[in-house]
């Protein structure tokens, strides 16, 4: 058939299941039909900036976007690990995005700069066909300069929003929440980035009376002497989720949720071992009758364990075996301790398999849910811990998707763990005995690993090959320029698309990026006592200027990325 013959009606359609970036791909400039459809009469266009070449963004922002920025229903971006500055150099190419008239979806992933998040919070007054919204911030992004009562008020007038998620971490815990403005629109709501107290949770009800759905995070209790749950006649919340952490009294929880019988669906998590299940029973009971999906989950570090702990965890356990969890609700338990660290959780979950290790105790209540199926659906482990302990000769790890090992290998490396046919990610340390014939025996047991993580390195890798790896990190390690010219004379430097790696010499970022072919986006760590904005200029001098070059300084550990995102 012939694409072209079909009528412009169909076409259009067709149109509207692609995105945005692979419809201009494709179909731009083949004849001046189709850039009339695209230009002039196609008015849905979704663009997904996530897994996207340095080229295309910058041909789509330069040539395309700006033409038809007012026919633009959907916009993601993305700054994800293989393009690094991606949500900054956007906004070097739309200083406001104000001129998106007609966006219905607007996510924002990761951001790490306060000045993007005030170019937004005023920018959404304009946006007034909002449908979702989704703002996430980098952690390690400064927000002292937000205004977030602003930003919430802008958010809250949006008359057609009815999904919204805001997770701005790291905001300071003496903030008040407050807003002044209602939403009759919000249906969705997460604001699990946000530390809230429980009389936030009044302000949010009464500013948004139709919420059907909310997540919402309880950090340490502030103002919570006279707090009294504000009874909504109209509220219609029927889901809830809800994390609270650094308490140990539940009885402000219990007040809360007394007010909310419709609630159909709940979700509560905790770092504390004070609410069992006896406790919860008797209050769905008597308060939540409507309650019929319920996910209760303790994720507890075990700081200062009693002698008496394994008794008072068979106790925590114990509770939950009642006939209302057991055969009236089918909410079975699961309880996995990691030395100081505890979960109990409903199932299903997954959430012990990510432990990196081995539990030392392990209870479920649910039928057939055994151990040995538990080991089976571990997806990652470091060997480092594993071979600490005493291991039964009959355990198998067979789903290892993530692993982490010394080279050479334990002894006990290949009975335990009997194949790497689903690897995807692997860190090394290696020993002053390792050799490049251990790593590439290693490497031809893993078909399918696409990531690399080394520390320490102390002999030379640079004969080993693996064609599936893409991703390479070094770690305790600054190679020098002999080191960086092996590296990329490689075979795993030629096929690279994404380094990390620490750097004697600022001069040396250019030999990577002139003799790796396929190297897509290089990210170089410097400690504090480096000159970042010195070496950030001179990279903008030296490179060419279809490279970006931007610095990401992490407030926790002090520490500076140079983001370089290539092609």
């Amino acid at each position: 058939m012939n694409l072209e013959a079909l009528p412009n009606e169909l076409l259009l359609l067709v149109f509207s299941y692609l995105d945005g970036c692979d419809l201009l791909q494709g179909f731009y400039n083949l004849n001046s039909h189709f850039n009339q459809l695209l230009y002039q009469q196609f008015r849905n266009y979704q663009f997904k900036f996530d897994s996207i070449s340095k080229a295309q963004f910058d041909w789509i922002c330069q040539q395309h976007l700006p033409n038809i920025i007012d026919r633009t229903i959907y916009l993601a971006l993305n700054e994800w690990a293989g393009s690094p500055g991606l949500i900054q150099l956007f906004f070097s190419y739309f200083p406001s995005i104000n001129h998106f008239i007609r966006l219905e979806y607007l996510k924002i992933s990761l951001i790490n700069s306060s000045q993007i998040l005030i170019i937004i919070t005023h920018a959404l007054p304009y946006l007034s066909r909002l449908i979702y919204l989704n703002l996430s911030a980098n952690p390690s992004c400064p927000q002292d300069k937000i205004d977030r009562k602003l930003l919430l008020n802008n958010v809250w007038n949006l008359p057609r929003l009815r999904s919204c998620h805001l997770n701005c971490r790291n905001l300071d815990d003496s903030y008040t929440f407050s807003m002044t403005t209602q939403s009759v629109s919000i249906r969705y709501l997460d604001l699990s980035g946000f530390q809230l107290e429980y009389d936030d949770i009044n302000t949010l009800l009464n500013h948004t009376p139709n919420l059907k759905h909310m997540n919402v995070h309880i950090f340490v209790s502030r103002r919570t002497d006279n707090y009294t749950p504000s009874v909504v006649s109209s509220n219609k919340l029927s889901s809830l989720k809800i994390s609270i952490c650094l308490r140990e009294d539940y009885s402000l929880l219990f007040l809360l949720l007394k007010t909310l019988p419709n609630l159909r669906q709940l979700r509560i998590r905790i770092d504390s071992i004070q609410l069992n299940g006896y406790q919860l029973e008797q209050f769905i009971r008597n308060y939540l009758p409507n309650l019929k999906k319920f996910t209760f989950i303790i994720d507890k570090f075990l700081y200062d364990l009693a002698p008496d702990f394994q008794t008072t965890i068979e106790q925590l356990f114990a509770s939950f075996q009642t006939p209302f969890w057991i055969d009236e609700h089918q909410w079975y338990v699961r309880c996995v301790k990691y030395d100081t660290y505890l979960y109990l959780y409903t199932l299903p979950s997954n959430m012990g398999n990510n432990r990196s290790e081995l539990p030392d105790l392990w209870y479920s209540t649910k039928p057939n849910d055994r151990l040995e199926d538990f080991h089976t659906n571990i997806s990652q482990i470091d060997c480092n811990k594993l071979f600490k302990r005493s291991l039964s000769s009959s355990l198998r790890l067979s789903q290892i998707e993530n692993l982490s090992t010394r080279l050479p290998l334990h002894e006990q490396f290949w009975s335990i763990i009997p194949n790497l046919d689903k690897l995807s990610s692997l860190g090394l340390i290696l020993d002053a005995t390792a050799s490049a014939s251990y790593m590439q025996t290693l490497f031809d047991c893993a078909p399918h690993v696409r990531s690399l993580s080394i520390q320490s390195l102390n002999m030379p890798i640079f004969t080993c090959t693996q064609s599936s790896i893409y991703i390479l990190s070094f770690k305790n390690y600054r190679f020098c320029a002999e080191d960086c010219l092996k590296l990329a004379q490689s075979s795993l430097g030629q096929q690279c698309q994404r380094l990390l790696i620490e750097l004697e010499h600022q001069q040396d970022i250019l030999i990577l990026i002139e003799n790796m072919p396929n190297l897509r986006t290089l990210k170089v760590k410097f400690d504090e006592s480096q000159d970042k904005n010195e070496t950030l200029q001179w990279l903008q001098h030296r490179l060419s200027k279809t490279i970006y070059v931007s610095l990401v300084s992490n407030l926790m550990n002090k520490m500076a990325t140079i983001q370089i995102w290539i092609r």
